[in-house]
């Protein structure tokens, strides 16, 4: 599942690395952004970039950068995130106070159980099903790892990325026809 990122790099690392596979020395290549603690793995790719840089790109797998998509902005023009923003869901949820109402209580509970419970729930059960597809299929030889040990977990991951998103998209297609 890709998602698209924009702001201004505040940390660049070259890390050296023993590659699982060939032994070969190698530096692997990540940065961050300004009010993200999360690194942006661009792997032995060097993104070229600096602390400062304004960027747009997207991500193909968890954190890993697809690298031809990075695209170099004026960091005057750069749109910072806040922190609902940054976040996968901007829905909070109050705590009762003292003014609010019995209706209002009630309410605010529907809300957050349509906006935030229900969708979780939604990807968690699809996440488990998404694993127990792929775990028959692999079973039944219908998917293959392929041969080279450091592809495996990446694999099969993505694997279980796709069957999770097709699932959630049955669901919402369900949900919508029974909403008319």
């Amino acid at each position: 599942m890709s998602k698209t990122y924009e702001g201004i790099v505040s940390e660049v690392s070259a890390t050296p690395w023993k590659d699982r596979d060939t032994n070969d020395d190698i530096v692997l290549h990540s940065f961050r952004l300004e009010d993200n603690n999360q690194w942006f793995r661009t792997g032995q790719k060097d993104p070229s970039l600096t602390a400062g840089d304004g960027i747009k790109f997207v991500t193909t797998r968890g954190q890993n950068v697809d690298v031809d998509s990075i695209e170099q902005l004026d960091p005057s023009k750069v749109t910072k995130p806040t922190p609902a923003a940054a976040s996968t869901s901007t829905t909070t949820r109050t705590s009762p106070t003292a003014s609010m109402t019995r209706n209002s209580y009630w309410e605010e509970k529907d809300r957050y159980d349509k906006e935030v419970r229900q969708p979780m729930i939604a990807f968690q059960s699809a996440r488990r099903d998404a694993v127990d597809v792929v775990t028959a299929a692999l079973a039944a030889d219908i998917l293959s790892l392929g041969q080279k040990k450091a592809d495996k977990l990446d694999l099969l991951i993505g694997y279980i990325d796709e069957v999770t998103d097709s699932m959630l998209e049955r669901y919402k297609n369900y949900e919508e026809n029974l909403n008319g």
